[in-house]
């Protein structure tokens, strides 16, 4: 056991990685739960997180991801992958510094104490038609030689894994994926995508590219284990097979899913195939690991085929994997696939390196193994437990604002 390690005797629950997240979206949870139209969909809601995106600044993106980031911390969460695309200014133009909206998340994550996996977001049309962004998403656009500069100069920075990530594919044509391909850079970290969130998005791709998504991207894209495709809720029998067989990771976000009434990922015919998958909180309408999981379990039960059959466990291959980290397939998100298959629920020590302690150490009762005499305080006994939470507000250096304060005082006038 090596000297950075830290041996816990107290049952304990592996850490985990949230494997998608707008850190900004934080920040307007609730805002769209109140029906203004009875259309309502996910392209209504979109159109609201456009008007929310185009307020937020550095200093405010800072406040929101750091307060978030300690929210993940205190559910469980200890690295989170950070799918970034708010890059320029409102008005499209970029910051003198064009990574200052991404220095901010990384500032956000060291002072919070979490791992960042950031993901900085190629953006270049507005869909399938290959036409110009719209005046709200010009803030989040780049040209490909601008986009790869940014990636080169984000993975100068210490203390953070810097990946890439599409948005999608109606927001990067053809052409220019094939270009990306070709630079040296995708060699390099885990590669994120949205993908088969919406049927929306399904007709309009067989209609413009003659394929779905999913199979579109299998056929263009050298998809391995480095992939992680983010939703691929609406897939047909042959694109799970083909998706399993990639190696590739499904990122499944199912409290947002379910509030954007986006549908259910077809997860029992997809660990059938031995597909890896993970976990992620996307806009953050809750953070809770449970809820995730449960929303996840439940959504399952609730699909066909007869009712009577609802109550069968569909999420976990067998009753011995009721935790994520010892799921047939689960995978972290962030290119390391763990691939270890179901394990006995006995009790066991672990080794947590010194990263990962410092994060954990904040969220959790840790209690040290006994040893002889008193505490080094002389009045505790050895084996006491510490309540360790994240740090106290007043030794914490003040936010620029709150992200409440945000939402109340300049995004919901009067």
């Amino acid at each position: 056991m090596t000297k950075s390690a830290t041996t816990l005797v107290a049952p304990d629950v592996p850490p985990m990685v949230n494997a998608h997240s707008h850190a900004f979206q934080r920040a307007m949870a609730g805002l769209a739960e109140k029906q203004e139209d009875p259309e309502d969909s996910f392209w209504t809601w979109r159109e609201l997180m456009y008007r929310f995106a185009g307020q937020i600044g550095p200093d405010d993106l800072q406040a929101i991801a750091a307060q978030l980031y300690v929210e993940l911390l205190k559910s469980g969460y200890t690295t989170v992958c950070e799918f970034h695309y708010l890059h320029h200014q409102p008005d499209g133009r970029p910051y003198d510094d064009p990574a200052e909206m991404s220095q901010a998340l990384v500032r956000a994550a060291a002072e919070a104490g979490i791992r960042l996996v950031l993901l900085p977001t190629l953006y270049m049309t507005r869909g399938f038609d290959g036409g110009p962004l719209g005046d709200r998403q010009r803030r989040f656009g780049h040209g490909l030689d601008d986009y790869l500069d940014l990636v080169a100069r984000l993975r100068q920075t210490s203390g953070v894994r810097v990946g890439m990530a599409l948005h999608s594919l109606r927001a990067v044509p053809p052409e220019a994926m094939q270009a990306l391909w070709a630079a040296d850079l995708t060699g390099l970290g885990p590669i994120h995508i949205h993908i088969a969130e919406q049927t929306a998005e399904v007709d309009e791709c067989l209609q413009r590219r003659g394929a779905r998504p999913v199979a579109w991207l299998l056929d263009n894209a050298p998809v391995d284990t480095r992939w992680t495709l983010v939703h691929a809720t609406h897939l047909s029998g042959d694109e799970i097979g083909r998706l399993a067989r990639s190696g590739a990771n499904v990122a499944i976000c199912p409290s947002t899913d379910a509030n954007l009434g986006d549908g259910l990922f077809p997860l029992p015919e997809y660990l059938a195939q031995n597909g890896a998958f993970s976990i992620g909180t996307d806009s953050h309408v809750s953070t809770s690991v449970v809820e995730e999981l449960r929303w996840l379990e439940y959504g399952q039960r609730l699909r066909p085929p007869a009712p009577e059959h609802r109550r069968r466990c569909r999420v976990t291959p067998c009753r011995r994997a009721a935790l994520p980290g010892r799921c047939r397939g689960w995978t972290d998100g962030c290119g390391r696939g763990t691939g270890r298959g179901c394990r006995s629920g006995r009790r066991r020590r672990r080794r947590i390196d010194r990263c990962q302690r410092r994060s954990m150490a904040r969220c959790l009762r840790v209690r040290r193994k006994p040893q002889s005499g008193a505490g080094r305080s002389g009045g505790r006994p050895a084996n006491h437990y510490r309540r360790a939470s994240c740090r106290r507000s007043e030794d914490r250096k003040p936010l620029p604002h709150g992200a409440q304060a945000i939402v109340h005082d300049r995004l919901m006038p009067g």
